[in-house]
């Protein structure tokens, strides 16, 4: 397994973007995952999960979104009141689509994995308002009119001529959306209502459209940042569209999963290995089914060998 740090460029927005490329050692082809982190985050984070699928054949790219404490610390004030942090969350899908339409350059970066990257089996995922920015690339829908004030989207606006990005007015108001991920993995989503900012707001109409494969991980402590409980961080799965469609709850679970960001933060919760190996095995099993294309795996879910393994304190929901 190998990593390396690299910088894109996007000339329509003018920004440089820092990603991280995780691949395996191998002559093979290998599925990519992309994946966002949370707020303040940063694409080094994450490692327990990032180097379990690359060891288990995926190439995982990370940026570093906009928000990252590796740009700067927050205020006191900022802290207190999470909101002023999340204005230009639009810049985060936008970041998404550029990795998208520039895979076969990164491939160029890498001199000895060229040719390696699988563009027709991608995988998206994210974790809290990494989740968010996943459910936008899948499709899911702001509240309507909440879109006016958020700033100007960038390329995902400006242009739909690089591989299947769109952002689209309807009755609904704006919805990103990205035809190329296969599957979309959210670790403590947002459900409707205030979660954000207003501009970023869903309503329980927000996943209508949102058909493919989708797996969420959430736990019975993990709260939402106004005290919602792990049900409201299930409403994508209750509303979504039916059909492969996955809900794990971890009894116990906190927003940090025992670990699988990598640090402590407000909220995180204790250190708990079993959670993290228990999202590890799921989360894979999910991708290996929905994006390999491996059938079998997703027995894994839904026959009860997380259960299994977990002595009950996982229960997998799936319509």
């Amino acid at each position: 397994m190998q990593a390396a740090d690299l910088i894109l460029r996007d000339q329509v927005r003018e920004k440089d973007l820092e990603i991280k490329v995780t691949y395996p050692d191998g002559a093979d082809t290998y599925p990519v995952i992309v994946f966002s982190h949370g707020l303040l985050g940063s694409k080094d984070g994450y490692q327990p999960l990032v180097r379990y699928w690359a060891e288990n054949g995926y190439v995982v790219i990370q940026p570093t979104h906009y928000d990252s404490a590796s740009f700067r610390k927050p205020t006191l004030t900022e802290l207190r009141d999470l909101t002023p942090l999340f204005v230009g969350w639009e810049s985060r899908p936008d970041d998404i689509i550029l990795i998208l339409d520039q895979l076969a350059h990164i491939e160029t970066l890498l001199p000895d994995f060229q040719g390696k990257f699988d563009h027709g089996r991608i995988g998206m995922g994210g974790h809290s308002f990494g989740s968010h920015t996943a459910m936008l690339i899948g499709g899911t829908q702001l509240s309507a009119n909440s879109f006016g004030n958020c700033g100007n989207v960038g390329s995902i606006a400006n242009s739909n001529v690089s591989g299947g990005a769109s952002a689209k007015s309807n009755a609904g108001g704006k919805q990103f959306r990205d035809e190329r991920p296969l599957a979309f993995l959210l670790l403590s989503p947002q459900g409707s209502g205030r979660a954000l900012t207003e501009t970023a707001d869903f309503n329980q109409s927000a996943w209508d459209d949102f058909e493919r494969p989708m797996m969420i991980v959430t736990g019975t402590e993990d709260k939402g940042r106004r005290r919602q409980d792990h049900i409201w961080r299930s409403e994508a799965f209750k509303y979504g569209a039916p059909d492969d469609k996955y809900l794990m709850v971890i009894e116990g679970g906190y927003h940090g999963f025992g670990g699988i960001t990598g640090t402590k933060f407000f909220g995180s919760g204790p250190a708990n290995d079993s959670h993290v190996e228990w999202v590890q095995l799921s989360t894979l099993a999910f991708f290996d089914r929905y994006v390999k294309g491996l059938l079998e795996a997703s027995k894994f879910l839904t026959e009860g060998g997380l259960a299994k393994v977990s002595g009950g304190a996982v229960q997998v929901s799936y319509r």
